[in-house]
Parts: C-alpha cells; structure tokens; sequence
C-alpha cells in the first residue's frame, strides 16, 4: 500500500508492505524500496505467485530529476521488487525503457511516462501491463499499452518492453484496464475503449507462456466499464466488476466471459435496490468458489462514507444478446 503522511506538495507517499499475524493483527509497515529521490510512489499492484511469494510493481521518480518531481506526480516510471525468503525486498527494478531525444546528446524524454502497472502471474513468469502517457495524449489518456515480462526467481530480468494496445481515436488506459492471472496458465487483460459518453470493455488472453496475445472479445458497452475488476475461476470463466453509469448515478455491474465464446453474458448490477451511489469494485473467487465483491458507497448528496462487501455475489453466464462494438478494439502493433 502507499503511506504519505500529509497532502502538504512537499509530502511525498512511499510504498509499504504489511502482512497479518497469526493472532489476527498487523505487522508493522515497511518500506518496499526507500529512495531520498523517489518521489511520489504511486498505484501498487501487489500479487502472490504459486508458492507464496509475493511480487510488487509501481510508479516511482526517482529516475526524473527534482524539477520534474515536483512538476507533477506523473512524472514517473514503472519499477518491481520481490520479497525475498530472508525477509527482504529486493533491489527495485525499471521495466519501462524511457525514449530518448533526439538531440546531439540524447536526454530520457521527461514527456513519456509509465503510469498504473497490473501485474499477474502466469505459471513460472511474471506478466505486467502499464499506460503510457505522452505531450501529445495528454493526462486524459494513455496514448498506448505496453507489456514485458520475466521469470519468477530467475536472473534473467524484465523482457525489453513491448506495444500492447495504441489508442486511435479513443480513451484507453489508467482507469480502464485490469489484468488478472488465470489458476490454469496464462493472463487475460481487461481493457475499455471510450469514445464520448459510451465505452466499450474486451477481454484479451494470453495463453500459457505466450508471446503474442489473442485477439480481443467485447463482453461490454455503454456507460459503463470505468475502474474494471477481474478474476478467473478454476474452470477458466472470466468475471468482471465494474462501475455502470457516471456522475451520482453509480452501481456495481459484472458480466462473465467464457474462452471462446464471441461475446460477454448479459450484465448483472450487484447493487440493484442500494441507495446513493457505489462503486470501485474488487473483484475475487475465494477457495470455494465463491465471488467476493468490496466497493465503495456514496449516500445521497453526500461523500463516500463506507466500504461494503457482497460475500457469494451470484452473476448471470448466459450469453449477451449479439451486439455490434460501439467502437473499435484499439490497434494491436504490427507484429503483435
């Protein structure tokens, strides 16, 4: 989790690691990769690999210099670290490449940024997904998705990062993506592509130990789709929470996606009947199948005050109506 002590400019967040004790308590929080340069560390993505160990990505500055630190917190690179069985973290780790200019003497271009990693496991490799904003894309959104991989335990590092997604004339990345490890090998990204008021969310798999990804499937469209969460059963059924509609008119929708089928099922709202509005869903499957869902509740003309919890959430999977993409996936690069 990310610890900052004020919201004072000159407070910086730093990400910690805490775990539960056996008499049902908390350690104490400890810092995963100090640096006096880091700067803002943002968006932790935190997952356990088959046997247990855990692996962390984020965005860290340390690799910008202090103007650009202060300029604005998305400034920023995507770095890794693993917890080691003595105990400790391990030195953190870049994945994104940062261009250079095109000058004389070439400088890392302080206008292309890393930005909310997802990370997951995919058998004996580590798979992470991260946006990358540029001048010209603006904060609004990501102008690309790019990926990498690497070996749990091994020396080998972070495969040379590659082009997942390119944007159009769309809005993709930050808030529309999830990525979550499936228990039978292999990833699946979960990913929106909005164009006005209407976003349409796929569902793209990367089989076992793959090097390209499969082609994107719709499983959703409309208002719908922002802040999507993704988890996979043991039979390999996708199921996907996610906020339906804008402003304070907010609930909870989740669809399934079944590999092979060409679409979604039809959605089911999971706060059907809850007043004031809810959102930011996480999505999981617990050891005996059954579906948890954590989200956030904003009463009437109020402020987010609660977190609620639905234990054995039940979601339709039958088949969606056919229906035709209000916009396009986005561009997979050649070669992909």
């Amino acid at each position: 989790m990310r610890d900052r002590a004020t919201d004072d400019a000159t407070s910086y967040g730093q990400i910690v690691y805490v775990r539960s004790t056996p008499e049902g308590g908390w350690t104490d929080a400890v810092p995963v990769a100090p640096d006096p340069n880091a700067g803002h560390q943002m968006s932790p993505e935190l997952i356990l690999d088959r046997n247990g160990g855990p692996h962390v990505v984020w965005q860290d500055q340390r690799e910008v210099d202090q103007a650009a630190r202060e300029a604005a917190a998305s400034n920023a690179d995507v770095f890794s670290s693993s917890l080691g069985a003595d105990g400790a973290w391990t030195p953190p780790v870049q994945i994104n490449v940062r261009p250079t200019t095109d000058s004389a003497t070439p400088t890392p271009d302080i206008t292309t940024n890393a930005s909310r990693p997802q990370l997951a496991v995919d058998g004996d490799r580590l798979v992470v997904v991260w946006s990358v904003y540029t001048a010209a894309s603006g904060l609004d959104t990501a102008d690309r998705l790019e990926w990498s991989t690497a070996p749990i335990g091994g020396s080998a590092g972070w495969a040379a990062p590659q082009d997942l997604l390119q944007r159009g004339d769309s809005q993709i990345g930050g808030r529309l993506l999830d990525l979550a490890g499936d228990p039978n090998g292999g990833v699946v990204l979960v990913f929106g592509s909005r164009t006005s008021d209407i976003n349409s969310m796929f569902a793209e798999r990367l089989q076992p130990g793959a090097a390209n990804w499969d082609e994107a499937v719709l499983i959703a469209s409309g208002d719908r789709g922002s802040f999507p969460s993704a988890t996979i059963a043991p039979d390999g059924t996708v199921v996907v929470a996610y906020n339906v509609g804008s402003g304070t008119e907010v609930h909870v929708g989740a669809v399934a996606y079944i590999t092979g089928q060409p679409r979604g099922s039809v959605e089911t709202i999971l706060t059907a009947g809850e007043d004031g509005a809810q959102g930011r869903p996480m999505i999981l499957i617990d050891a005996n199948g059954r579906l948890w869902v954590i989200y956030m509740h904003e009463p009437t003309g109020g402020v987010a005050n609660e977190v609620r919890v639905i234990r054995g959430a039940m979601i339709s999977t039958e088949l969606a109506p056919e229906q035709l993409p209000a916009t396009p996936a986005p561009a997979a690069p050649p070669n992909a």
